[in-house]
């Protein structure tokens, strides 16, 4: 019933879908950081900056105290909160700024032509860098969601195996240190078990959110390309060149988005790891406690490359769907 509902859809609509217009406007929009945006944006870089570095707000509140100053001691208190609420958001900052800025700069876009897009495109990727440039705002929210998605699947995959390849020597290490001051083993392995499951099903997750990304990556370009594919074909231009400009403008994108994920998600992995480590050393009161190391497992790497696949699909529904009518049809019907 779904297919067959789908495929009506697909036949009559001219406006595609209700996912697109979730991305509205459909128009390219000047992108200007607001006056909120900025101080988030701020906080989030020094958010970025403590993981980078491996510090957390409980090493920058001991180096407070051994300096004896109490307005820097307050002041590193009041940041507390601040860092809490940060710890959710800086991601999502990071990420969009990211995406947004790369999608704009014409140079950015440039650079991707001559260096990236080129490898799929030939001599079609300026064009494809231009199509990009004044594209729809939805377009690179788009972007953004694709590179949101990278990055989650990136931090939670990276903490389960992460986790999973610590728990053992952890366990082995408290066990030590329990038999003489009673704590909770048992209760302790339990829980960074849970975590450690609760991070793989959500990794687990992305799977269906990267049908779910190319499903709307598919629909905004069939919308957003239309015009651009139906003049093509009236130059005479066959599969293979509809398809080097198909896949230069998903290539292109989702080269973008995933670089920007990787980065951002390498980061916030890290960040998450350094928490776990001080919470293990506020905890415990010990140097002695083994501390988590980043650690990707083959199958890890597997399923990365297997939604990044999933990605790629879409040119292919994208240049079929482009095929439905005559060339002289499409074109009256967009003047």
């Amino acid at each position: 019933i779904a297919l067959r509902r789908v495929s009506k859809y697909f036949r009559e609509s001219t406006d595609l879908s209700i996912l697109t217009r979730l991305f509205v406007p459909p128009i390219r929009e000047p992108w200007n950081l607001g006056t909120g945006m900025k101080v988030l944006l701020l906080l989030s870089i020094f958010k970025y900056g403590l993981w980078l570095t491996g510090m957390t707000m409980f090493d920058l509140m001991n180096m407070a105290t051994r300096t004896g100053n109490i307005v820097l001691v307050i002041l590193v208190g009041i940041l507390f909160p601040i860092d809490w609420f940060m710890s959710i958001l800086a991601p999502y900052i990071i990420t969009y700024v990211l995406v947004m800025s790369i999608t704009h700069s014409e140079k950015a876009l440039n650079f991707l032509a001559k260096h990236v897009t080129r490898l799929v495109s030939r001599d079609l990727s300026y064009s494809v860098a231009n199509f990009i440039l004044k594209g729809s705002t939805r377009l690179y929210r788009v972007s953004f969601v694709i590179a949101l998605i990278i990055a989650v699947t990136t931090t939670y995959i990276g903490m389960s195996s992460s986790l999973g390849a610590w728990i053992g020597s952890f366990v082995e290490k408290i066990q030590e240190i329990g038999s003489s001051t009673g704590a909770p083993i048992f209760l302790l392995s339990a829980l960074f078990e849970g975590q450690i499951a609760s991070y793989r099903m959500t990794a687990y997750i992305s799977i269906f959110l990267a049908v779910l990304g190319s499903i709307i990556i598919t629909l905004v370009l069939l919308t957003d390309m239309d015009k651009e594919l139906a003049v093509l074909r009236a130059r005479g231009a066959g599969l293979r060149d509809l398809g080097r400009f198909v896949y230069g403008v998903v290539f292109t994108v989702l080269i973008m988005s995933i670089s920007v994920g990787l980065l951002s998600g390498f980061i916030w992995l890290r960040g998450s790891l350094s928490s776990v480590s001080s919470g293990i050393g506020i905890g415990f009161l010990s140097e002695n406690i083994p501390k988590p190391a980043m650690v990707f497992t083959l199958n890890d790497l597997l399923y990365l490359c297997i939604i990044f696949g999933i990605l790629f699909l879409s040119p292919l529904v994208i240049i079929m769907f482009s095929q439905r009518y005559p060339v002289a049809e499409k074109l009256r019907s967009l003047v």
